[in-house]
């Protein structure tokens, strides 16, 4: 039986190789306005937290404050029971990309 409400806290954002510190922020004001408060960053290729709190705002300054940092991707997910795969397309070419984490398991097509 599905539960009638989700419980936001036990949502976890996680940005793998994010390039950009500006989509670190965009993505801690977005989480604020769906109430997601757990932000996670695997190997960010910039943390410049100026840029980032620039983009995040008042707004999600908290969320940014409280975000965790990881080197490794695999074990960070070790703990967690469930993920979600995303897909996105590579800016430099047309192929999509598909990771998938499961049970500490990381795949990348």
């Amino acid at each position: 039986m599905m539960p009638d409400r989700i419980d936001l806290e036990n949502i976890t954002i996680v940005l793998q190789k994010p390039r950009y510190p500006e989509n670190i922020g965009a993505a801690a004001r977005a989480m604020c306005n769906m109430g997601i408060r757990h932000l996670s960053i695997v190997n960010p290729e910039r943390c410049d937290l100026t840029r980032i709190l620039r983009m995040a705002t008042h707004v999600g300054a908290d969320i940014i404050e409280e975000m965790e940092v990881f080197d490794d991707l695999p074990r960070h997910l070790g703990h967690i029971p469930i993920s979600i795969p995303k897909m996105c397309q590579h800016r430099h070419h047309q192929d999509l990309f598909l990771h998938h984490f499961s049970s500490g398991q990381f795949q990348e097509y």
